[in-house]
Order: structure tokens, then C-alpha cells, then sequence
């Protein structure tokens, strides 16, 4: 069962783990704190075609190492799927949640790649976060608008949800 919740490339739940572990943090028609990052690798596809999957592979297992180790033990990290990752930050105000998301993405720009010592990885995060009653689907919604504002913007930067 444990395997059949996490992402095998990069050992973060993925997205099937993810929805379960929503469902228990989620309860319908009951407040709750929450913060939500989304994770896009910059020119992920540019990375692939450059260096092949195996270098993509690479850049996906060193991106959910960082987010792994760069998150509170309360934090739920997860892939999307592709080449986005989701954060989960329980009891968790938007400030704190941008701090974290900014930490990310400039740990994330300073790594060196063994055997790809031209390659750049960048990401683009969206932020946002609830206190009170709002469906995670809701909230998902709205940091997947700041996510694509961070890519129109440029990329490699932290945008922060609407409410």
C-alpha cells in the first residue's frame, strides 16, 4: 500500500498519496490553517532534450531531495506529476509559507549538477494559504494562478495567490 503512495523516481508521495493524505487534513465544513507551495521545474522539457531523461531524472530526484530536506517533518511533500511538486504546510500562516517557498528556490539555484556542470535549474513556485473553511480544491486552484504568474513573469521566482 505505502508503495503504491509514493513517486518511485523521486520517493515523495505522489499524487495518489497525496489525495489520501488531503482527504485527513481537509475535513468538510471545519476551519483549518493550511499553506500550499506548487513547484514548477523551470524549462524542464530544454533539461530533457539537453541531456536526455536520464539527466532530467537527475534534476527530478535533486529538486524533491531539497524540498524533502527543506521542510518541516509536518510538511507533506508530494509530485504532481511531470515535473511539479506540491508542499503541504500544516498550521501554517502565508508569510511563513513564502519564506519557505523562497528558500526553495534559491537553494534549488545555487545546486551544481555532477556531469552537468553548464546546467542552470531554476523553479517557479506559487503560495498561498487558508484560515478558516475553504476546499483544498479551492486553494489548489488559486496557487496554480500564482504558478503560472511566476512563469509569466520570468520564472525562478515566488508568487503569491489571490485571495
Amino acid at each position: 500500500r505505502q508503495l503504491s503512495m509514493l513517486d518511485q523516481l523521486t520517493g515523495v508521495l505522489n499524487r495518489h498519496g497525496l489525495s489520501e493524505y488531503i482527504q485527513d487534513i481537509f475535513p468538510d465544513n471545519q476551519p483549518h490553517e493550511v499553506a500550499l507551495i506548487i513547484v514548477d521545474v523551470d524549462f524542464f522539457k530544454k533539461i530533457n532534450d539537453t541531456y536526455g531523461h536520464d539527466g532530467g531524472d537527475s534534476v527530478l530526484q535533486t529538486v524533491a531531495k531539497v524540498i524533502r530536506e527543506n521542510v518541516r517533518g509536518r510538511d507533506i511533500a508530494a509530485r504532481w506529476g511531470g515535473e511539479e511538486f506540491v508542499v503541504i504546510l500544516p498550521e501554517t500562516r502565508l508569510e511563513e509559507a513564502r519564506i519557505a517557498a523562497e528558500k526553495l528556490r534559491s537553494l534549488v539555484a545555487a545546486i551544481t549538477f555532477e556531469g552537468m556542470p553548464d546546467l542552470q535549474v531554476t523553479i517557479s513556485l506559487g503560495v498561498g494559504a487558508i484560515s478558516g473553511i475553504e476546499p483544498f480544491h479551492m486553494l489548489f486552484r488559486r496557487v496554480d494562478v500564482a504558478l503560472y504568474q511566476a512563469k509569466a513573469q520570468g520564472r525562478n521566482r515566488v508568487v503569491i495567490a489571490q485571495d
